[in-house]
């Protein structure tokens, strides 16, 4: 975001807290007097026309601009006396012809007004003073709701028969114009004033601003709900993490700032993406902002995803003025943003131009590949297993003349043991279902807005261990958990009817951090804490068919996060550290002989090491592995996220300040036999006490933050195969299932016991949930 000043208007009042602006006009007072100058030319720094508005007999003390309508833009001032409406096109041609100017009378007053509000409309105009506000139409030129109010800081209209009022004390309320009664009061800050109020036009959402430098965002719901929070913002925290060197220098007090402005704006952007044939596609995309601005700082907040960009009002070189009060103004047409503030200690007005970037990246990332491989590319190296030497004849044992024998020269010599070796392996390999590019899946996504039913499971274990992650195969339906008791439980599919037959898995020395399925076969990869990766083939039951460490855990003090099957099983990706890990591996095939069981010719390899840019270790790590992918996205506990291309071993994007907090968790919209994603592309993070994050690959941003029930403790999430819903676990035993396209939770199922995993079925009509006391429930659609 770039702030620049364009012009000052110097000296001109005595009161620099009454102006007002629209895309063309500034306006300001100067006693009873109002003037008006035009914006068109700031630009050039020429001179321009200005209009003198005389009508009031007593000192203006508010004004405000109307939304552009078809006569144009008209100012609405007020006073003791009057409040007066006039059309700047109407001003414009009477001053032209030397005609006096003239304004029309809306209402009569008994005391000053200090704040004007506008519906979008102009059908209803607010005056609002120090013990009361008055709504009157603006053709009929009646009251239509007058209610005695003190302490009241602004009002907006959050629809045309819906207003809001906010008081020092922190108490909001919503009024009904038409009805003329109170639909509801809330308590937003408690022991601290507000100081400013916004609503966004295109939803029921408004904000307000307080005298600590905080935002509070609220969604209005209906009647019944009355309203929720949505997020609050500590904007004096963000300025000190931006700017550092304000607090440093001594520029930065320890006071917290007012806000002393607030305004949602809807901004259009151009986007460029490619398609799969490398065609460019032209789209636009629109997205809505809440501008604060404070005594120090301009802030522009995303409102679908809270992302903040932060600029101070001259640079960082000049240090940040003073603010006393700020208005805010967009031009729809030519994407203009103007911020008119006053000085505290000067007599001057500076406006000035805010632009904020296009979030979308010109470069478009996919986890689709459309490039072939490099021809130096690592993911072209493959392990195969050496073929085993033919043995050598068998010969008599002959002795040196002098060495007496024992009758070991005769042929053949007498056999003690012979094992069975005539065993011919009848299996049929399996082709991938997916080549290069996944295949699309056509089958009807569930609809978990109907009604849910839960069904309790069995415990897997006697002991009371959590159950620290469950994986789901999709070829076989086989569904495995691993526990914190260092095994792993392997059944099939559907639960309950084969709660009874599950498989134990035991070989780590510590707890089972996650478990794996590969795409292709039924093989099963497990990793532990102990640092060891696992991988176990059909029945999943005697010894792993390889086991190996990742560059010993032991001696260098770091723990194993992850690893998964990568590039379709062809290689495995782990996690140790701060470095990414790629190891190509080769498996034996399983056999009946009663000697070669016990020679296991399975290998790996490691292929490449990448270590983060800058955090000290990888908390989560994810990649695609149903298709030909070269993307692999890693978190770091530098609250950073970091895209990375295996085919030419390059980072190409890198996500600053994902989460307030390190993200443990990422999980992908990953297609299964059974339903088509909507988009592979899109992805969701997690991190302690910041909820979740819905993330688009293509655009490189973030879609929508999900407002969460509670989370201060690091909690599980996943995304159904068709890439329309998202479930999570809380720390109040619940579960909440989200729709993609909504904040809120449609569903909230409450436990006995604390979630510590959760994943959806290859259909996404069921949720397997794993509790902490090592319980498995189910909860489906009806």
């Amino acid at each position: 975001m770039n702030v620049v000043p364009v012009q000052e208007f110097l000296g001109r009042c005595k009161s620099t807290s009454v102006f007002a602006i629209c895309p063309s006009h500034v306006a300001f007072v100067e006693g009873k007097d109002g003037f008006l100058q035009a914006l068109n030319n700031v630009k050039e720094n020429e001179s321009t026309e200005e209009f003198e508005l005389k009508g009031h007999h007593s000192p203006i003390s508010a004004m405000e601009f109307s939304s552009f309508m078809a006569d144009g833009f008209t100012l609405v001032t007020g006073a003791a006396d009057y409040l007066i409406a006039w059309n700047l096109n109407e001003v414009s041609v009477n001053f032209n012809n030397g005609e006096l100017v003239r304004g029309h009378v809306l209402l009569s007053l008994h005391e000053a007004p200090h704040g004007i509000c506008i519906s979008d409309d102009f059908e209803m105009i607010c005056a609002l003073s120090q013990t009361s506000f008055i709504v009157c139409a603006r053709v009929t030129k009646q009251i239509v709701l007058e209610e005695r109010a003190k302490d009241l800081v602004c009002v907006k209209f959050l629809s045309q028969s819906e207003l809001i009022t906010a008081k020092y004390n922190g108490n909001i309320a919503l009024w009904d114009v038409h009805h003329r009664n109170l639909l509801w009061e809330i308590s937003a800050i408690n022991g601290y004033s507000l100081t400013s109020l916004a609503t966004s036009a295109n939803s029921d959402q408004f904000s307000v601003g307080s005298s600590i430098a905080t935002v509070q965002q609220f969604a209005y719901c209906d009647k019944k709900q009355q309203h929720k929070e949505f997020v609050k913002i500590d904007l004096d925290e963000i300025l000190m993490r931006v700017f550092p060197e304000w607090k440093q220098t001594g520029s930065g007090d320890d006071s917290r700032g007012n806000v002393i402005a607030l305004c949602y704006i809807t901004l259009q952007f151009q986007d460029v993406n490619c398609d799969n044939r490398n065609q460019t596609v032209d789209s636009s995309s629109h997205e809505v902002f809440l501008l604060c601005a404070t005594e120090r700082a301009i802030f522009a907040i995303n409102r679908d995803n809270q992302e903040i960009m932060a600029r101070g009002y001259y640079g960082d070189e000049i240090g940040p003025p003073v603010v006393s009060h700020a208005y805010f103004v967009h031009d729809g047409t030519n994407q203009k943003i103007y911020c008119l503030a006053s000085c505290m200690f000067e007599e001057k007005f500076v406006l000035f131009s805010i632009a904020i970037p296009n979030p979308e990246s010109k470069a478009t990332i996919s986890f689709i590949s459309s490039a072939p491989l490099d021809p130096s590319s690592l993911l072209k190296s493959q392990s195969k297993l050496t073929k085993p030497s033919k043995p050598t004849n068998d010969k008599s044992i002959t002795f040196k003349s002098k060495v007496k024998s024992s009758g070991y020269t005769t042929a053949p010599r007498m056999t003690m043991f012979k094992p069975q070796t005539s065993y011919k392996k009848t299996t049929v390999k399996s082709k991938p279902s997916l080549s290069r590019f996944p295949s699309r899946v056509s089958s009807a996504a569930p609809d978990w807005l109907k009604d849910i039913e839960t069904q309790q499971l069995y415990p897997l274990t006697s002991k009371s261990c959590s159950i620290n992650c469950i994986s789901i195969n999709d070829k076989n339906r086989y569904i495995s958990c691993a526990l914190g008791d260092a095994t792993a439980h392997v059944s099939r599919l559907p639960l309950p009817s084969n709660s009874e037959k599950f498989k134990v898995i035991a070989g780590h020395n510590k707890a089972v951090i996650g478990c794996s399925w590969s795409h292709d076969k039924d093989v099963l990869l497990t990793y532990s804490s102990d640092g060891d990766v696992k991988l176990w083939c059909p029945p999943h039951t005697g010894d792993p068919v390889l086991s190996f460490p990742i560059l010993n855990v032991e001696k260098i003090h770091r723990d194993l996060t992850h690893a998964q099957f990568y590039y379709l099983d062809k290689f495995l990706l782990a996690s140790l550290g701060n470095s990414l890990h790629l190891y190509k591996y080769a498996l034996q095939e399983g056999t009946k002989d009663d000697v070669k069981r016990y020679l296991n010719q399975s290998k790996q390899k490691l292929v490449g090491t990448w270590p983060m840019t800058s955090a000290r270790s990888i908390t989560c790590l994810a990649s695609p592995n149903n298709f030909y992918s070269y993307i692999v996205l890693s978190c770091g506990s530098d609250r950073s996220l970091e895209v990375r291309d295996m085919n030419v071993s390059k980072l190409i994007h890198r996500f600053k300040d994902v989460h307030t907090r390190p993200a443990h968790a990422i999980r992908l919209s990953v297609e299964t036999s059974q339903l088509s994603t909507g988009s592979r592309d899109l992805f969701v993070t997690s991190a302690a006490s910041d909820g979740m994050k819905l993330w688009d690959m293509r655009t490189q941003r973030c879609c929508r933050k999900f407002n969460c029930r509670s989370c201060m403790c690091k909690c599980d999430v996943t995304m159904s195969s068709c890439g329309n819903f998202i479930c999570t676990s809380t720390d109040d035993k619940a579960i909440c299932v989200y729709d993609v396209r909504k904040t809120f939770p449609m569903h909230v199922i409450k436990q006995k016991e604390k979630v510590s995993a959760v994943t959806f079925t290859p259909d996404s009509n069921q949720i397997i949930v794993g509790l902490e006391s090592s319980k498995l429930v189910s909860v489906k659609t009806i």
